[in-house]
């Protein structure tokens, strides 16, 4: 059999209990539509669907991570068009193409972000955005100024790798 046919073997066996599933949860058909056919795309090309011990868990967890990164997506397209709104007087972007990447950077930084520690994170967006310098930092967490160096390099090359 090929993989094709084993996934859409496996597509017809768990389609409808996921979409059912995604519905009680998310109360909106739509959207339990759209995050279930997203669910089925990323795994097209997995080659072990069927031999999936527990393919309704495996799913499930494929499913919420989508819906994470969804969430994640429309928070931050909506944190930054809260920031143009109140930056009115600058032009940031001149068309919506230029709006559309400016997003997809900052949900690049996001998830690059998403992969250091938390306390590396806070450090590095203090001293970002906040403009705190490395000293407010270390007296903020009551650390020395020299591990703050340190939390700011791991996150800068978290940034680099994801760069390449």
């Amino acid at each position: 059999m090929s993989h094709y046919n084993r996934f859409e073997l496996f597509y017809s066996s768990h389609q409808s209990w996921l979409y059912a599933y995604l519905i009680r949860k998310l109360r909106c058909q739509h959207q339990a539509a759209d995050i279930t056919q997203d669910t089925f795309v990323k795994l097209i090309d997995h080659q072990h669907l069927d031999e999936l011990t527990q393919p309704r868990a495996f799913l499930t967890t494929t499913a919420k991570r989508i819906l994470i990164d969804l969430i994640r997506r429309r928070h931050l397209e909506q944190t930054y068009l809260q920031f143009l709104q109140l930056s009115q007087s600058e032009q940031f972007v001149d068309s919506p193409e230029q709006l559309a990447m400016a997003v997809e950077s900052l949900l690049h930084i996001a998830n690059v972000l998403d992969g250091v520690t938390p306390k590396a994170r806070e450090i590095f967006l203090m001293n970002r955005l906040d403009g705190l310098k490395h000293a407010e930092i270390a007296a903020h967490f009551g650390i020395s100024v020299a591990r703050v160096r340190q939390y700011l390099a791991q996150v800068i090359a978290a940034c680099c790798v994801a760069r390449t």
